[in-house]
């Protein structure tokens, strides 16, 4: 079966948190894309206001996305760091702004 893990909650939990490692790296990903498409459109004046509201709503997203990463390493009790989700909720409320 799994000889690695003494039982079934070590299991479960390692792979709970390579799944959120996982989504984290994806909304970092998704963040770093957003705002180079974003800085472009600034750029090339064409950040209409339609587009703004767009990408204000799309970010509240993200930073729910990362609240429930958060809860979730709450919920398996793993060890992680605070300081990570701080950067990247900071990062978000940041571009955001733009």
């Amino acid at each position: 079966m799994r000889p690695y893990f003494n039982n079934d909650q070590e299991w479960w939990a390692h792979e709970s948190t390579n799944l959120l490692e996982d989504r984290l790296h994806i909304l970092v990903k998704k963040l770093q894309w957003n705002k180079k498409i974003v800085n472009q459109m600034i750029k090339d004046n064409k950040f209409s206001l339609n587009n703004k509201e767009i990408h204000k709503h799309r970010m509240d997203g993200y930073l729910f996305e990362l609240d429930n990463i958060e809860m979730q390493y709450h919920q398996i009790r793993m060890r992680y760091n605070p300081k990570r989700i701080a950067i990247i909720n900071q990062s978000i409320k940041q571009i955001q702004q733009l």
